[in-house]
């Protein structure tokens, strides 16, 4: 197979890990109570071997997923230009009526499912924990804030939807980016690159320095770190008719012992000030650099090392997996905290290893419900499920 044929198989193959990687980041990163005590962190805290198996999580759940959204705005740059030799405003009036279909119906669709979900699980469920979020207590602008900003002034009622909104004003704001990289190119990544690592314009925090677990501080720093940069990268490659994939193919093993070198790194830094990941105060920029600069030397191991396998024969694309990943993105969010809080309710684990194995129960669990919940409403209701999915299969 040619390169072209390569990177589109790697590119399929690899959507349905990276939406896993985002269901555990999603589930970590969300608070399950039981009773008014967080099920995770506290019960891993105060259990034999706690802190090792609370590393581990942190690991797991917070540093190695972090390449799941970067990569998919990086395939998403890509695609939209890589066919394209002029950006003209016909062929940009024409990706964003495609767009249209394919993220903003299906933005609009789940964000209005969920309010219904929950406003019907409120009315059934008895005495309900009261919050702000309760569709309930909805005010009449809330219901038009849900579709932009409800949650912490920055994400969307429904949070995964954040990265379509955020896709959506790339695709808009594309002709621009077209502009900056046709006239600066190198360069202007390059100043993206160091912006990413040292986060310098908008604060080291935790809440705006990693930029996709808690962007509610700062959007427009969160904007520009994460979604411009990796947007960008794939857009570069796709305006100048580069093919990322006999980059990183040839050097995914060299990528990958720097990857692990990192990840190891940015534990032993945090080990040292007794902080987790998920946790790290203000004054923990080193361990975020480091975690940075990981996210990029672990997208090109993992396309790397994707495409060596593809190209031995010992991957192959499973259409199924790849035409379900939309579904299960935007909607585990909907099952993902009863599941955990009922997982651990039934099995009420008394050690930290026990604690650990219902976080990846509960995600795998997870992800089969979603799969199932596919599978029948694409036989049941074929025409709605394709508008909920903008129309992939």
């Amino acid at each position: 197979m040619n390169s072209n044929q390569l990177l589109s198989k790697t590119i399929t193959v690899l959507r349905f890990p990276l939406i896993v990687a985002v269901v555990f980041v999603h589930f970590y990163c969300d608070t399950v109570t039981y009773h008014g005590v967080e099920i995770f962190n506290a019960h891993l805290a105060t259990t034999p071997n706690g802190e090792i198996l609370l590393s581990l999580l942190d690991l797991f759940a917070c540093q190695l997923p972090a390449i799941a959204v970067p990569s998919f705005y990086i395939i998403s740059g890509y695609l939209l230009f890589f066919k394209s030799d002029v950006y003209t405003f016909e062929l940009y009036t024409r990706k964003v009526r495609s767009r249209f279909f394919t993220l903003f119906i299906p933005y609009v669709s789940w964000i209005v499912l969920l309010i219904i979900f929950n406003a019907i699980k409120e009315k059934i469920l008895f005495n309900p924990n009261p919050t702000s979020l309760m569709v309930r207590n909805f005010a009449a602008f809330d219901y038009l804030r849900a579709f932009f900003a409800i949650q912490g002034d920055d994400k969307p009622y429904l949070i995964p939807m954040l990265y379509v909104r955020d896709l959506m004003a790339l695709v808009l704001l594309s002709p621009v980016i077209y502009f900056v990289l046709k006239k600066f190119g190198k360069i202007f990544l390059v100043f993206a690159f160091v912006f990413f690592i040292l986060q310098v314009a908008f604060g080291s925090d935790y809440e705006n320095a990693l930029g996709w677990f808690d962007y509610k501080n700062n959007p427009i720093g969160r904007f520009f770190n994460v979604s411009v940069f990796f947007f960008s990268i794939g857009a570069y490659f796709g305006i100048n008719k580069k093919n990322p994939i006999n980059i990183v193919k040839k050097w995914w093993l060299l990528t990958a012992v720097i990857y692990i070198a990192l990840l190891i790194l940015v534990q032993y830094e945090l080990s040292l000030s007794g902080w987790y990941f998920k946790e790290l105060p203000e004054d923990g920029v080193f361990p975020f650099a480091l975690h940075n600069l990981s996210i990029c030397f672990g997208i090109m191991t993992v396309f790397g090392l994707t495409a060596s396998l593809i190209e031995k024969g010992k991957l192959r694309e499973i259409p199924f997996l790849s035409a379900s990943v939309f579904f299960i993105y935007a909607s585990h969010t909907f099952i993902e905290l009863n599941i955990g809080r009922t997982i651990f309710l039934i099995f009420k684990p008394q050690n930290g290893l026990t604690v650990f194995g219902v976080y990846l129960v509960t995600i795998v669990v997870t992800i089969l419900v979603c799969m199932l919940a596919f599978i029948i409403m694409r036989r049941v209701m074929p025409k709605f499920t394709a508008i909920l999915c903008g129309g992939r299969d």
